[in-house]
């Protein structure tokens, strides 16, 4: 998994990190004013959201996982 932020001293505190690589996510940010960095994943997300997770209801974290990925 990729967590991908802009530059928000939330996500790049000292203590994020640590969260990140016991979960294994990896971090990636984007540079300082460029609009585009994330450009091209945010139409995907968001059609996931509003088409397939805001109409469903999973009965745990793990369902709704294996689903959002098939």
């Amino acid at each position: 998994m990729i967590f991908y932020s802009d530059r928000g001293s939330e996500y790049t505190s000292a203590d994020f990190a640590p969260a990140c690589n016991r979960w294994k996510v990896r971090q990636s940010i984007g540079r300082v004013g460029s609009c585009f960095d994330n450009a091209s994943p945010r139409p995907t997300f968001s059609t996931i959201k509003v088409e397939y997770v805001h109409r469903r209801q999973f009965r745990t974290r793990t369902e709704a996982r294996l689903k959002i990925a098939t």
